[in-house]
């Protein structure tokens, strides 16, 4: 499958998820990015860490109040933050591109979430922006044969595919789920 098909297919399936299945969606995607973080030193990393699992909890319903959330000096410093305290972070390094795309990721998340009161914002392209860095590119208009992109891709079809065939009660325990 050529990527821009990837691209249309993932739309295709997000545009259809409920509201109970797209925050689950968004923060797996993200779990893929989140895992590649292992230095745990970067400043922004406990503001990462903190934000993202309020969000599991929101959708382990251990925290029902999303006003909560978004009230947490934590998540507003994530909402808040000044893209210039992380532009000096490589993007060509994968860790430090993890970084990158879940500040941007749960930003979007929190920030659609406070504006809408709904989660809108689909996070399948955070885990391949990062796999972009690791496999030195994605071809846009050719087959991608590179296993870590086929992986991520054809994981991400088939969780849609589960998504959209039922309510599903997953929770942080499936954040690796078809991966």
């Amino acid at each position: 499958m050529k990527h821009q098909e990837y691209i249309l297919f993932v739309k295709e399936k997000v545009s259809l998820l409920n509201q109970e299945n797209l925050l689950f969606w968004d923060l797996w995607c993200l779990n893929y990015v989140f895992e590649k973080i292992k230095n745990k030193n970067y400043s922004f990393y406990a503001d990462i860490e903190k934000s993202y699992k309020l969000l599991w909890d929101y959708n382990d319903k251990i925290n029902n109040n999303f006003d909560d959330i978004l009230n947490d000096e934590t998540v507003n410093s994530i909402i808040n933050l000044d893209n210039d305290d992380f532009e000096n972070l490589d993007e060509f390094d994968i860790e430090e591109k993890a970084i990158q795309e879940m500040i941007v990721g749960l930003e979007s998340i929190l920030l659609n979430f406070k504006e809408n009161l709904k989660l809108i914002y689909n996070a399948y392209e955070n885990p391949i922006n990062v796999i972009d860095v690791e496999i030195d590119g994605i071809l846009i208009s050719k087959e991608n044969e590179n296993e870590i992109y086929l992986n991520e891709t054809n994981s991400q079809m088939r969780l849609l595919e589960d998504l959209n065939s039922n309510v599903r009660n997953y929770t942080f325990e499936n954040r690796n789920i078809y991966r």
